[in-house]
């Protein structure tokens, strides 16, 4: 099982794409604080425009649009 970010067109919500991306447990942790409530990080988390910076470190080269697509970080 790996994480990865999937992307969906806002105009009618299909499935654009999904970008593999390795980010320690513990550092997720941090950011989402959810311990109690999902202890492996397993739900699908929305990533905002104000994520952009903390998920940008961990992606080479890729550029969010924020005005196209919506942006999850799932496990599958």
């Amino acid at each position: 099982m790996e994480r990865c970010i999937r992307f969906f067109r806002k105009d009618d919500e299909e499935f654009a794409g999904k970008i593999l991306i390795n980010i320690d447990l513990n550092i997720l942790f941090k950011k989402y604080n959810n311990i109690d409530y999902d202890p492996m990080l397993i739900y699908s988390y929305i990533i905002n425009p104000e994520d952009e910076d903390f998920y940008s470190q961990y992606l080479n080269n890729f550029k969010f649009d924020f005005s196209n697509f919506d942006y999850f970080l799932d496990y599958s």
